[in-house]
C-alpha cells in the first residue's frame, strides 16, 4: 500500500507493519467496538513468537499516551 491508500481488515486478518524508510511516518487505524477489552494476541517482532496482546509492549516508543 501506498501514500493515500486506504482498505478493509476482516475479523481474523493477521498483518504487520514495517516503514523501510529512515524517517517517522504515520497510520491512522478505526476499530469498530472496545480496542482495550477485546482479546487478542499479537507476535514479537524478532522471534515471531505469539503472545498475549500487550498495550504498553506496543505503545512503547510512540508519540502518545495511552490510558486504560
Amino acid at each position: 500500500m501506498g501514500t493515500g491508500d486506504v482498505t478493509i481488515l476482516g475479523r481474523d486478518v493477521i498483518h504487520s507493519v514495517v516503514n523501510p524508510l529512515a524517517k517517522i511516518s504515520g497510520a491512522i487505524h478505526v476499530y469498530d467496538g472496545d480496542f482495550l477489552a477485546i482479546q487478542r494476541n499479537m507476535w514479537d517482532a524478532e522471534t515471531l513468537v505469539e503472545q498475549p496482546y500487550d498495550i504498553n509492549a506496543v505503545a512503547k516508543g510512540m508519540p502518545l499516551q495511552v490510558t486504560q
